[in-house]
Formats: C-alpha cells, structure tokens, sequence
C-alpha cells in the first residue's frame, strides 16, 4: 500500500495536469491533531454549521469548506482542501465508495459533476480530518450510533482498512465547476 504523502504528492501534480491551481504545499511532519483541538473542535464546529439542514451536513465538498478556516485557525496551521475517494476493506472484499480517476475529473470540468466527490482536509503533517466519513458509513452500515463522527488521524495508521485516496488538492476544481458558488449559496 502506498503512502498518504505519496498518493497526495501525485494528487498536486494530477491538479496541475488538469489545469487546476493547487495551493503552495509544505510538508511538517509534526503532527498537529491534539487532544485539546479534539476536545474543543465540536464546539467552533457547531457554531460554524448551526442552521444547515441535515442533508446538507452529509455533503462533503460543502460541510469541508465551511469549517476549513476555523481549523485552520485553531490548529495555526495551513490546511489543504482534498477531493478524492475512499475505500474501505472488509472480510477481503473491497468496497469503493465514490471512486473517481482522471476520465471523471475530465468530464466534471467539462460539463459539471453528476455527483459530489468526496472531501475532506489535509494537514502538511498528512494527517486529515474527515468531517463526514463516519457518517456515510454509519448510514451504509445501519449504524446510528456512529453518526456525527469525525475522522481525524494520520491515514498510514488507520487499523480499519479504510483507505483514503486523494485525486486533487484545493478547491479550484469546486470553482471550475460551480461547485463552490452552489456551497456559498447555502452558507
């Protein structure tokens, strides 16, 4: 299995083969996700997103966006808007879920996705944080308990056989594609 840094370092470079601007990226290999930022992130959380509407809050591009800044504020840190897909293993089967390849990029910049991607951030130590996994896979699973769960660890350690593959890095793929007018529009 490849390494996170890996598969994000070619996500940059596959940004930039489709024309796409990805922000400036540096790598820290300090983590930065602490208890404290754990303990407190629920709350800025919650004053950030009060009022959507719950179909709204399992939208990823949207839901990763509006907390960007209020991470990034916290952690005093640069964080990196990520799209790609996940994949999951279980009894040696695996399930993908919203795999998406440069054919699908292409055509989203062409004529608009016909589905969000997945999203979630990543932190220049490539940890990431994952807003809305949990809760897909409670919901796949028929697993109410776990719904509102957030993701937040180095995805090298995950012991769940949960594979997160980024495919670009920034949000000038949600600009491209009016995507990020349609987040604003809800917020």
């Amino acid at each position: 299995m490849e390494k996170y840094q890996d598969l994000f370092e070619e996500a940059v470079e596959r940004t930039r083969k489709h024309g796409l601007h990805p922000p400036d990226v540096s790598y820290d290999p300090a983590l930065k996700i602490t208890s404290e930022f754990r303990e407190q992130f629920p709350y800025r959380a919650q004053e950030v997103i009060i009022g959507l509407r719950p179909q709204e809050l399992l939208q990823c591009p949207l839901i990763h966006s509006l907390l960007l800044e209020t991470i990034k504020d916290m952690l005093k840190t640069e964080v990196f808007f990520t799209l790609g897909w996940v994949w999951q293993e279980d009894d040696g089967k695996a399930a993908t879920m919203s795999r998406i390849d440069d054919d699908w990029i292409s055509e989203a910049l062409k004529s608009g996705p016909a589905t969000p991607p997945h999203a979630w951030l990543t932190l220049p130590s490539m940890e990431i944080i994952d807003l809305s996994i949990v809760s897909h896979l409670a919901i796949t699973n028929k697993k109410p308990e776990s719904m509102g769960g957030v993701l937040m660890c180095h995805p090298d350690e995950f012991s769940n056989n949960l594979h997160h593959v980024p495919m670009l890095v920034g949000d000038d793929f949600l600009r491209r594609t009016g995507m990020l007018r349609e987040i604003m529009t809800l917020h």
